[in-house]
């Protein structure tokens, strides 16, 4: 069928808009009619040629939307239901056995490079156009996802703000109640409050953490942190925000979180003072770090977790809590439609 996609040509290149031709869904997959599809930092370092991935191709991997056509074989899901999509797994390996999705042996090539039998979905102009980014390629008006990174959630749930938890949210979260899993009353400091750190403050402030502290350069994400349950703020660019962080927490915090992406937030995260029982966590390794690739060691600095994939979440498992978590009248969702009632305003539609 005849779709619209925003495709990558290159890092230098804008997106272009164009039309596209996408294959019915094939056993195990469905198609889904894209109402929403987040932003991610990942998309973006693909588009700049920051994660080397073959070009042109269509990204996205946020994407909430309903589903027009399933494939042969699928009884679990139907036209008219409203779904989330998320990452992709094999569903075959030792590890997608024992539930740890995010460290599935064909990770890359199925979510990065779009690897899947019969190749990409995609055409464009009667060539094969790269697809299938993270099992989705959300950034188009259809989407060919498996049943295994589709979640069913309430069709009088908004899409567009759940469309996230298929990454950042989760990200965020399950680094908090899965990595890191605290015990009520400690304290935790958060470096970086984009998508993901606001999502880990959230859920620091669900298991009833007593002092979460938001760092950030940004006063804007500062403020809204405090909105979600940040008891302090701690603005980056400060004198001393390590000696902040050591004041407000008596000592240190007992729980840290990097989530900015950058060697300077990981580098104040371990000039923090810290003993056998803390616990520090990174969302992803920055570029040229050397902590890359190491899953945890544990020192002088405590227990570090590294590059902990999407918070160690099951899509099937942690959207159905998420969306009980985040209830349709918190300030994010408040603040979430505002702006987008303000944008819609701005462009007249």
């Amino acid at each position: 069928m005849k779709i619209i996609a925003a495709i990558a040509n290159g890092p230098r290149d804008p997106f272009e808009i164009e039309p596209c031709e996408l294959s019915a869904p094939r056993a195990g997959e469905v198609m889904v009619r894209v109402h929403a599809c987040g932003i991610c930092h990942t998309d973006l370092a693909v588009k700049l040629g920051h994660i080397p991935v073959p070009m042109p191709k269509v990204l996205g991997h946020e994407g909430a939307g309903v589903i027009e056509e399933v494939g042969p074989g699928v009884t679990s899901f139907r036209p008219g239901d409203d779904v989330l999509m998320s990452f992709g797994s094999c569903g075959e390996c030792s590890n997608c056995r024992d539930g740890a999705l995010g460290y599935c042996d064909q990770f890359r090539a199925i979510n990065l490079f779009g690897n899947g039998p019969g190749g990409s979905a995609l055409r464009r102009g009667g060539s094969e156009l790269g697809g299938h980014f993270f099992a989705q390629s959300a950034f188009a008006t259809h989407a060919i996802a498996t049943t295994r990174n589709i979640v069913k959630v309430d069709a009088d749930l908004p899409l567009e703000l759940l469309a996230p938890l298929g990454c950042g949210i989760q990200t965020g979260m399950g680094s908090v109640m899965n990595v890191l899993r605290p015990q009520a009353g400690t304290s935790i400091a958060v470096f970086g409050v984009g998508a993901v750190g606001l999502s880990a403050i959230i859920a620091a402030r669900i298991v009833g953490y007593s002092t979460i502290v938001a760092v950030d350069v940004v006063p804007e994400r500062l403020r809204m942190a405090r909105e979600l349950g940040a008891t302090h703020a701690v603005s980056g660019r400060a004198d001393d925000p390590v000696a902040e962080i050591v004041e407000l927490t008596r000592g240190g915090a007992i729980f840290s979180l990097e989530a900015t992406g950058v060697p300077a937030g990981r580098g104040e995260l371990h000039q923090l003072p810290a003993c056998e029982r803390h616990q520090r966590a990174g969302c992803g390794a920055a570029p040229r770090d050397p902590l890359r690739g190491r899953s945890k060691r544990r020192g002088r600095s405590g227990n570090w977790h590294s590059r902990r994939r999407r918070g160690r979440c099951q899509p099937p498992a942690v959207y159905p809590a998420n969306d009980r978590l985040l209830p349709r009248r918190s300030v994010a969702a408040r603040q979430i439609r505002q702006d987008l009632s303000a944008r819609k305003d701005q462009r007249g539609c």
